[in-house]
C-alpha cells in the first residue's frame, strides 16, 4: 500500500478563503503552523501522520496562500476561521496540534469550542495569559517584538514611505547590524556598550 497523497484546497469561511493541505483518511488532525511559517512547515510529517488520520494543515489568515484581510488577526477570530474550516470540510470534531502562533490559535479554539476540539497539543509557547501576567521590563525587553507589533501602524510606517522611525524605537532597538572591522591590520570584533552604541575591540 502506497503512502497517502497530499492535495491542496481553498474553501470559503465567513468571508475569508483559507488555503489548506490535506492527506489521508480517518479521524481529523489539524496542524496549525507558527509565525512566520505556513502549512508547508508540516511537510516532513504530514504524509506519515496521514497513514492514520485525515490530516489538514491550513495557512492561517494572513499567511501563505490564505486570504490576507486588513483585520481579524486576534486569536479568537483566527480560531473561528479554523472552526469554520473544519465544518466546511464536513467534520464535527478535530484533534489539534499547534506550534508557536498556531498553538495560541489552537488554545483559543479549544476554549471557545470544546465541543469541536477533541484533543489539543501545543508546543513552543507559554500560555498567553501567563505570559502577560508575568510581564515586566526584563521580559518586555526580551520579547520587544511582541510589543512592537501591538503599536498601531508602526510596522507599516517603517516599511512604507515614512522611513524615519520614531525616536522611541531608535532608543529601544539597536538598528546597526554587528560588523567586523579591519583597522591597521587588526581584526576587530563588535561589542555593545551599555548605552546601546556598537563599539569595537581588538580580538
Amino acid at each position: 500500500m502506497g503512502q497517502p497523497t497530499a492535495t491542496t484546497g481553498v474553501t470559503q469561511v465567513d468571508g475569508v478563503r483559507p488555503h489548506y493541505v490535506r492527506a489521508g483518511s480517518g479521524p481529523l488532525l489539524v496542524l496549525l503552523h507558527g509565525w512566520p511559517q505556513t502549512s508547508d512547515c508540516w511537510r516532513p510529517v504530514l504524509v506519515d501522520l496521514a497513514t492514520d488520520y485525515t490530516v489538514v494543515a491550513p495557512d492561517l489568515r494572513g499567511y501563505g496562500l490564505s486570504d490576507k484581510p486588513t483585520a481579524g488577526y486576534d486569536k479568537r477570530r483566527m480560531a473561528a476561521d479554523m472552526a469554520g474550516l473544519v465544518e466546511a470540510l464536513g467534520f464535527e470534531r478535530a484533534m489539534v496540534v499547534g506550534h508557536d502562533r498556531g498553538a495560541r490559535v489552537g488554545h483559543r479554539w479549544a476554549l471557545d469550542r470544546p465541543d469541536q476540539v477533541e484533543r489539543l497539543a501545543v508546543f513552543d509557547i507559554v500560555p498567553t495569559r501567563e505570559m502577560f501576567r508575568r510581564l515586566d521590563a526584563s521580559l518586555a525587553s526580551g520579547y520587544w517584538h511582541w510589543l512592537f507589533h501591538l503599536q498601531p501602524d508602526l510596522a507599516e510606517r517603517l516599511v512604507g514611505q515614512d522611513i524615519r522611525p520614531p525616536r522611541v524605537l531608535l532608543r529601544a532597538v539597536d538598528l546597526q547590524p554587528p560588523r567586523t572591522h579591519i583597522r591597521r591590520g587588526r581584526r576587530l570584533r563588535p561589542r555593545v556598550l551599555p548605552a546601546g552604541r556598537p563599539a569595537c575591540e581588538p580580538r
